[in-house]
């Protein structure tokens, strides 16, 4: 009991923590964007100097005064006008957030203090705001530097949740390598799959990490590209952008620490979709339990089970103290040929509950010798007549590796 105690309380401390973390992010951005939106709107008293549009006692100094009211001061107040769009990009990319906020706001901050500089007896203040934007990007960039470096790189999409993908990503390191014995004791099926699919020698390891991308069925198909952090024990990520016509939609989906969540957002900025609470959490968990076919050398997180046919197999893992079943299909060689899970959801605005959720598999490819699919439609209502309805997910995996 008490070990129960302490592992919920970890729990309950690290959702906490990430919520703090991400938190100070949002709280940062917003009054890093405030500080640049407020800089980028003064440049306009500027662009009301030079093209006469009103005067300002902070902007009455004698080397402005000839050039406006003229073509060069008109071409002078472009550029003002110039900078204070570019500052404005720049916050709206700081907000959702976009790296290119740093390309952006640099470019800014180097304009500004250009045309700052010739008149620095006055505008002293704002060139020193400028180089202090300098420094910042300056800074992210070498920041950005470091992370490219990093073995773990975390995707744009799944930035609000980079400490739990690092998380999932940075399992212990296998101790054990597979062989048959490992699974001598196994259903039939269990056997045929994971000898075919984990060549002997292979370690056994706890993560995957998989690119993809396909089509995602919102309203109408759309075009997807994503990654995913999978481990069969503890979680995954699933990290995307759609496209809606031109306009992206990035975001992810998540099971970690216990729970589940859905975060989206049309051009960064815009939400989507954000859905978190128990129904959420029960239907990330049942999708968890299908990833197994995307990390086979996890398969010992789960106990195993004849299925309904010879060719059939039921995993059963214990998530957050909820059981969940996975039936998997094996075809004569040992190739995965369908999942079927009863998960969790709502599907078509039906009262929440458990309803048919599965894949089928067309093909499959070997990534570091493990073989998976490589490519799948999945959707609700799998292996019923409503299954044209509800498929709404078709990809193609392009890229995995292991951990």
């Amino acid at each position: 009991m008490s070990a129960t105690l302490d592992a919920a309380g970890g729990a309950i401390s690290a959702r906490a923590s990430r919520i703090r973390r991400r938190r100070i992010d949002h709280t940062m951005a917003v009054l890093g964007a405030v500080v640049v939106i407020g800089h980028g709107s003064i440049h306009l008293m500027g662009v009301a100097l030079f093209w006469r549009l009103g005067e300002t006692a902070e902007l009455r100094f004698a080397d402005a005064r000839p050039a406006a009211g003229t073509g060069w001061g008109f071409v002078v107040g472009a550029v003002w006008l110039l900078v204070t769009v570019l500052f404005l990009v720049a916050a709206v990319l700081l907000l959702r957030p976009s790296v290119m906020w740093r390309p952006v706001g640099a470019l800014a901050a180097l304009v500004s203090a250009a045309v700052l500089l010739p008149m620095a007896a006055a505008t002293g203040a704002g060139l020193g705001v400028d180089v202090a934007l300098l420094g910042i990007v300056l800074f992210g960039f070498c920041t950005a530097r470091a992370e490219k470096t990093d073995p773990v790189r975390v995707p744009r999409e799944a930035r609000r949740v980079r400490a739990a993908w690092r998380t999932l990503a940075t399992r212990p390191a296998p101790t054990e390598v597979f062989s048959a014995e490992l699974v001598a004791a196994l259903p039939e099926p269990a056997r045929r799959w994971l000898t075919h699919a984990i060549p002997a020698g292979t370690p056994l390891w706890n993560s995957a990490r998989v690119t993809m991308h396909g089509q995602i069925k919102l309203g109408s198909w759309r075009r997807f590209t994503a990654h995913q952090v999978v481990a069969p024990s503890a979680g995954y990520i699933w990290a995307a952008t759609a496209w809606l016509g031109a306009l992206p939609v990035r975001g992810f989906d998540r099971f970690s620490s216990g729970t589940g969540e859905m975060q989206w957002r049309m051009l960064g900025l815009i939400p989507v979709v954000t859905a978190v609470g128990a129904d959420v959490s029960r239907s990330a968990a049942g999708r968890l339990v299908s990833e197994i076919v995307l990390a086979p050398a996890g398969f010992r997180a789960a106990t195993w089970a004849p299925g309904r046919s010879a060719d059939h197999v039921v995993g059963t893992w214990l998530l957050d103290g909820q059981e969940e079943s996975v039936e998997l299909q094996i075809g004569p060689a040992g190739e995965v040929r369908s999942v079927l899970v009863s998960r969790w959801g709502n599907p078509g605005g039906e009262p929440f509950g458990r309803y048919p959720f599965g894949c089928t598999m067309h093909s499959e490819a070997a990534f570091n010798g493990v073989i998976i699919p490589a490519a799948v439609s999945a959707g609700w209502w799998w292996g019923t007549d409503r299954w044209a309805e509800g498929e709404f997910f078709r990809a193609t995996i392009t890229e995995v590796s292991h951990a």
